[in-house]
């Protein structure tokens, strides 16, 4: 999947005005920066998903992401698994991780908010 061109068409969509993409990308430069701060492009991409057009969330999305980036990966990918926390219930997981497969796609292929 190529996340950076998935990411600049989603701030498009999401902040069409040129000074909040650049808001927005300055605010994304702020994960990537140090060596342990891995996966930049799919990250930045799960920052604007969580932030839903919110500007004023993406610097809040990122200290997250700086912490632990696994958070807001599993925040944007994984949603229904996230809010439902840990389980043994095999049936349940599958549901689950069908719902977050499904609602993740069809998030991507999204041409509208």
């Amino acid at each position: 999947m190529n996340y950076r061109k998935i990411l600049d068409e989603k701030i498009k969509l999401y902040f069409p005005e040129i000074r909040d993409q650049n808001i927005v990308l300055n605010e994304l430069k702020n994960y990537g920066i140090e060596e342990y701060e891995l996966e930049v492009d799919r990250v930045h991409l799960a920052i604007i998903k969580c932030a839903d057009g919110n500007i004023n969330k993406i610097g809040e999305f990122v200290e997250i992401a700086k912490h632990d980036y696994r958070d807001i990966i599993a925040r944007s990918e994984y949603p229904n698994q996230f809010e439902n926390g840990f389980t043994d219930d095999k049936d349940l997981i599958k549901i689950l991780e069908k719902k977050d497969k499904k609602q993740f796609y069809e998030w991507i292929k999204n041409k509208t908010k």
